[in-house]
């Protein structure tokens, strides 16, 4: 099986904890070719149908999402974007845990496991190519010389784990078949397709931050949206 490269996820959310109906509101996403060269990136804000949580964290307000499209709305277009792709985070279990969280919601099944077992993890391999630095992903940027000056966006997030995954894949270049074996098991993920059977989101989270659907979002296939961006004053 030819190796189709990754694809590095971030999501910021409202919370910790998807089980207490904390939500996905942001998610980032860089391909990478399989030598780790960027191909291509996407972002999109995402209306959690519920307040928006640790906005000092995030810096989303409800103005940011309100019109954007719901999970569901881009559940379609995300499956497309990482599948084929080993799927790549940092902390990885936390993605893996809201993705799964989402997905089950629709009626979904995220091929990554809630316990994050489907895709790579740069934390966990941070001692193994960062031997004596800290596992944040600051400590590790720290190690290396890459800049997250834009934390806790989804898209910096997801940029800087990618350049991350791209040194590890150089240092670990001697280790070429442990790659392969995962692009041979990210080839076999079996990711939701448009005719997936799904069910209706709950009516609790029928409508959004920014009040009831306009209609205009269609499921599954909604355009992606980026965070409004501005200027940050010193």
């Amino acid at each position: 099986m030819v190796h189709g490269g990754y694809a590095v996820i971030d999501v910021e959310t409202t919370g910790l904890w998807p089980g207490r109906h904390h939500r996905v509101i942001e998610i980032g996403i860089v391909h990478l070719d399989v030598h780790g060269e960027v191909e291509a990136s996407f972002e999109t804000v995402v209306d959690p149908s519920r307040d928006l949580g640790p906005i000092h964290v995030h810096g989303l307000r409800s103005a940011d999402v309100r019109g954007a499209p719901r999970f569901e709305h881009v559940v379609d277009d995300l499956c497309d974007r990482l599948r084929g792709r080993v799927v790549v985070a940092h902390n990885a279990r936390f993605e893996a845990q809201f993705l799964a969280a989402e997905f089950a919601r629709l009626g979904l099944v995220s091929p990554l496991g809630a316990d994050g077992s489907g895709a790579l993890c740069t934390m966990k391999l941070a001692p193994t190519y960062l031997p004596g630095a800290g596992r944040t992903l600051a400590d590790c940027c720290a190690a290396i010389d890459v800049d997250l000056s834009v934390a806790h966006e989804s898209l910096g997030d997801a940029a800087a784990t990618a350049q991350l995954l791209s040194a590890y894949l150089r240092m670990g270049d001697a280790q070429s078949a442990w790659w392969q074996d995962w692009g041979r098991y990210a080839a076999l993920q079996q990711w939701p397709t448009a005719e997936t059977p799904r069910s209706t989101p709950h009516p609790r989270y029928a409508g959004g931050a920014g009040g009831a659907d306009d209609g205009g979002h269609v499921p599954g296939r909604a355009a992606w949206r980026a965070r409004r961006r501005v200027a940050r004053v010193r």
